[in-house]
């Protein structure tokens, strides 16, 4: 399902609204800057709004931090903030914030981002049949079904992820196919 944004920003503009609304959130330090949020583990939690809408993959935000991409405005006007996340025991995986034009959204891209589509969590929450449901995959069937380049190894008779790679030329694409200026 498409969403929309309907007013592009820049990178400065972007960052002055996540800075704004880091001065309005309870861990608010008085100290503005992007490694104060990642440092109270607060971007995923930034706003109710941007919360509600990472909720659809359940993860850890305890090794949360700017991503190597940082900000970013791509061809199609959007600009984001790329988030990395996910908890000690997690592989992780980003998600973005961005502006819609009325207030900052977030979302998970799917395409080439490695997290578990088949229960929606982190990988690294379902490593084992005794933690899946019927129906569903445990994390190594999802990482290999996907096709990711990941490491695999044994613990005991089952297979364990290691690590899978992030493929952002996947998760580019899928933001701009799912996100679009109307």
């Amino acid at each position: 399902m498409a969403r929309y944004f309907t007013k592009t920003i820049s990178k400065k503009e972007l960052e002055q609204k996540i800075l704004d609304a880091w001065k309005k959130h309870t861990d608010y330090s008085g100290r503005d800057s992007f490694k104060e949020i990642a440092r109270s583990k607060a971007f995923s939690c930034l706003t109710p709004t941007v919360e509600q809408d990472l909720a659809k993959v359940g993860f850890t935000p305890e090794n949360e931090d700017v991503d190597q991409k940082g900000l970013v405005t791509l061809p199609n006007g959007l600009t984001v903030l790329f988030i990395r996340t996910g908890g000690d025991w997690e592989l992780p995986f980003v998600y973005i914030i961005y502006y819609d034009g009325s207030c900052l959204r977030a979302d998970i891209p799917e395409d080439g981002n490695p997290w578990n589509t088949s229960v929606n969590a982190a990988y690294g929450n379902h490593q084992y049949k005794e933690n899946v449901k019927a129906g569903e995959e445990t994390d190594t069937e999802n990482v290999k079904k996907r096709g990711f380049k990941c490491k695999i190894s044994k613990d005991g008779n089952e297979d364990f992820l290691d690590e899978a790679e992030l493929d952002y030329v996947l998760i580019l694409q899928d933001i701009q196919e799912r996100i679009v200026h109307h």
